[in-house]
């Protein structure tokens, strides 16, 4: 196998896991019971944007599609637990105090 081979089926398996990553966080938020007060919205935003850009340098600059769609998928799964937690925080669990979550 070739290193440009090689690599690119490391980069493919690696942002696939990644993503993957995302879905444990996703579904906690869906099922939570409380304000989701220990999720760092911050963090989560500064991640949402820095590989928002990052997917469209790959995509226009270094016309990289597999960089690219890795790049928006990470922003989008950011983007949900953004969503997710602003829900939680402010209009689903409004008004409830629940210790956990």
């Amino acid at each position: 196998m070739d290193t440009n081979l090689f690599l690119t089926t490391a980069y493919s398996l690696a942002g696939g896991m990644m993503l993957a990553g995302f879905v444990p966080q996703i579904w906690s938020l869906v099922i939570a019971t409380g304000r989701s007060k220990a999720i760092s919205i911050s963090t989560y935003f500064i991640w949402a944007i820095s590989t928002f850009i990052s997917a469209f340098y790959a995509l226009m600059v270094a016309q990289d599609v597999l960089i690219a769609v890795i790049g928006f998928g990470a922003a989008f799964g950011n983007t949900a637990i953004i969503i997710l937690t602003v829900y939680n925080r402010f209009w689903r669990f409004q008004g409830k105090e629940i210790s956990c979550g």
